[in-house]
């Protein structure tokens, strides 16, 4: 099964979960590239407002061909309880008929209905969301968000076994 992890990280958080992903299950990986300049205070406060008014990011293609998959990780970190718009946007403009889809959120509070709204939209897009999960990442350490993504990936892979034992 060949798989795609596709990530946005406005900080660093989710690209470590990202790569911790990429690491275990030996996926490629593709990092979302916003052309919006969301860096420091002003890029924080331009995040979130975007995010609250669901506007849409303007975000470079993919570089992997997306029907080149079965199964797609798609992660992202939480903005005023909603999905990165940079993730949302992506998820809207994939065909993900017949993929299987891993979602993920960093955040260091509360997600909200983020997870909720990002397996909507894959679900209109044709998906099926096998498993989605968050990594909170409030005052933890880069050790604590690795070892949260691998218990996660962990879970995943039990669900993928007991998927298999059942077709």
């Amino acid at each position: 099964m060949k798989s795609l992890i596709i990530y946005y990280s406005r900080t660093g958080n989710t690209a470590n979960v990202a790569h911790v992903l990429h690491k275990s299950t030996k996926s490629d990986i593709e990092e979302i590239k916003d052309r919006t300049d969301r860096s420091g205070i002003l890029g924080y406060l331009r995040s979130s407002k975007d995010a609250l008014f669901g506007k849409d990011a303007d975000v470079e293609g993919l570089k992997y061909e997306i029907n080149d998959y079965n199964s797609i990780f798609i992660g992202g970190p939480v903005w005023v309880l909603r999905p990165a718009t940079p993730v949302s946007t992506m998820i809207k403009r994939l065909d993900l008929r017949n993929k299987n889809i891993v979602l993920f959120v960093t955040c260091g509070g509360n997600h909200g209905k983020s997870l909720d709204m990002m397996s909507d939209l894959v679900v209109k897009n044709g998906g099926n969301v096998i498993h989605s999960f968050v990594v909170k990442t409030s005052k933890s350490d880069a050790s604590m968000v690795v070892q949260s993504a691998e218990d996660e990936i962990d879970k995943l892979k039990e669900i993928v076994k007991k998927k298999k034992v059942s077709e």
